[in-house]
């Protein structure tokens, strides 16, 4: 990934970004990479964490990081 904060995620941040960016839900992601729900769950609020993504009633982060991440330059 490009520099920018897509930049600051883990290998396996950017794994479960992905995978939000295909439309899977926390359970299926879980499922795909053989880990808990649980896992997934704390993935998801670093990624929020880590792109700057506040909990907001009038925005979905979970929307917000997939529309990052599909903007960020990738090779």
């Amino acid at each position: 990934m490009s520099a920018g904060p897509l930049s600051t995620l883990t290998e396996r941040e950017q794994q479960v970004l992905a995978l939000m960016a295909e439309g899977l839900s926390n359970a299926a992601i879980a499922a795909r990479l053989y880990l808990s729900e649980g896992a997934i769950s704390k993935y998801t609020t670093t990624i929020f964490a880590k792109l700057g993504l506040a909990e907001d009633d009038s925005t979905n982060r979970r929307v917000r990081a997939v529309l990052a991440y599909l903007s960020a330059d990738r090779p």
